[in-house]
């Protein structure tokens, strides 16, 4: 539903709350603060979506209680709606908005835990206005709604040794440990007499014999979900876009399909559900505290990184071994000092190159 309205939310009703009291009880809306972010890509810090009560002024909705490492916990409750938002309104017979109302009613209370559930609820208002749960609501979607894809991502060498010092940077400015004994410090300054050895041979490279380097063939990777649209992690942020323009981000080259490894056929409908909800939970914690996933890194940090952790509760990167960091080699090969060489088999020890901890939450 979410992707849905993102893909259609100019074509709906705007209203500020006084309006909200003259529609029918059982309208769903979607509530939110800045609507022109959705133009960017990104969510708004505040966005809900809500059944209006019958009671003048209140909606019926999910709340989340608890939002930790633990897990998720939501609760139906009958709220205040907010007079500073904007209301967005579904064109929905009227017919139908008494059985909506009584449904959202019936569920004031209830309470669901963990990643099934959607974080801005907006199956909450699927289900008050079908009556059927989510699980069947999902099953029954001919859409590709929770799928895991790619698409081929073009970049050159000098992006790729620019993540590269971004990582050694990092490395070698670490704070020294309050506890450090005289052999840590030794490592240390071994290890980043090294990294700024590297760094200053990537530093002095000239660019046009980055330009004559050829690398292997990168993807970008994204999370399906409904209104053909994707949730995805990019240089600055994680965002949605459509699926047709995902699919088309590098010129001449084909359209993308579902991500390599992957088993032929879909995914059975809970893990589709289970890695939609994570995507959808982590765009909007992305509008919350933005950069909570942190920076981009095509290295250690990538799209791959965050689509694998939706899928699977962890991240990783299949492309990292075959392809990103054997193109590093290569490149470090030709642009460093034959006498420096040995130093490439030996900088990737410094760095954490398994399965990363970004914003594990579930």
């Amino acid at each position: 539903m979410l992707g849905d309205f993102i893909h259609s939310y100019t074509h709906g009703r705007s209203s500020q709350i006084t309006v909200l009291n003259n529609l029918p009880a059982g309208t769903p809306v979607v509530a939110m603060d800045a609507p022109g972010n959705l133009k960017e890509g990104l969510l708004c810090p505040r966005l809900f979506f809500a059944i209006l009560s019958d009671k003048p002024g209140l909606l019926i909705g999910q709340n989340v209680i608890s939002d930790s490492e633990d897990g998720l916990l939501f609760e139906i409750q009958e709220f205040e709606a907010p007079a500073q938002l904007t209301y967005f309104t579904y064109e929905i017979p009227d017919m139908e908005l008494p059985q909506a109302l009584k449904r959202a009613q019936s569920k004031i209370g209830h309470r669901y835990e963990h990643v099934l559930r959607s974080y801005p609820g907006d199956d909450f208002v699927d289900e008050c206005l079908t009556g059927r749960d989510i699980q069947c609501l999902f099953g029954n979607r001919k859409e590709e709604a929770g799928q895991h894809w790619w698409t081929p991502l073009e970049v050159t060498a000098k992006y790729v040794l620019d993540n590269l010092n971004e990582l050694i940077e990092q490395e070698i400015t670490k704070p020294v440990p309050p506890d450090e004994n005289i052999f840590e410090r030794k490592a240390r300054e071994v290890k980043n007499k090294i990294l700024k050895q590297v760094y200053a041979g990537i530093r002095s490279v000239s660019l046009q014999a980055l330009q004559k380097i050829t690398l292997p063939q990168l993807e970008h990777h994204a999370i399906l979900i409904e209104g053909s649209q994707c949730i995805l992690f990019t240089e600055g942020s994680i965002r949605f876009m459509s699926k047709a323009n995902f699919c088309n981000m590098t010129p001449n080259t084909p359209i993308g399909g579902p991500a390599k490894g992957l088993p032929q056929g879909k995914p059975d409908v809970e893990s589709r559900l289970i890695t939609r909800n994570r995507a959808v939970r982590r765009i909007c914690r992305e509008a919350i505290s933005a950069g909570e996933w942190g920076d981009f890194n095509i290295i250690l940090n990538n799209s791959e990184h965050f689509c694998r952790d939706c899928r699977e509760g962890a991240p990783s990167c299949s492309q990292l071994p075959d392809k990103i960091i054997n193109a590093i080699n290569a490149i470090l090969g030709i642009i460093l000092p034959r006498w420096a060489s040995w130093v490439i088999d030996i900088i990737w020890r410094y760095f954490d190159t398994d399965p990363g901890t970004h914003g594990q939450l579930d």
